[in-house]
This record gives structure tokens, sequence and C-alpha cells, in this order.
């Protein structure tokens, strides 16, 4: 929807320039609930590959980042 609407936005208004930033999931995000950890009972259900690696940015440094 996002990218949709920017690229509208870009098609009526030539000198419109957008920078999309696509993150993987936000490390203050990661332990919770949804994403399969019980804090009650100190578990988590973990899908996937044992060994696969997971990008992950915290909100602070996201929003750090400069526009360019």
């Amino acid at each position: 929807m996002v990218r949709t609407y920017l690229a509208a936005r870009a098609k009526e208004s030539p000198g419109f320039k957008y920078t999309l930033f696509v993150t993987g999931i936000f490390t203050e995000w990661v332990a919770l609930e949804f994403y399969g950890f019980d804090h009650e009972n100190f578990t988590a259900t973990i899908y996937g590959k044992s060994d696969a690696r997971v990008g992950v940015t915290s909100i602070p440094e996201y929003v750090a980042l400069p526009l360019q």
C-alpha cells in the first residue's frame, strides 16, 4: 500500500523523491508472545532452521537513519 501510494505521488510530481526502508523485525518486538515466546513458562516455540540468521533492527537505530 505504501509503495503504491509513493509511486503514484512520484508520477504526479516529477521532483518528488522518497526512500523506502524495508527492515527485518524490530529488536524490541522479537521476544513478544506473538513470535512464540511464553514468558510465564519460560519457553519459546521457534520455527525455521535453528542455525538461521535473523536480521533485527532497533527502533531508535532505525529512526536515527539520515534521510537521503
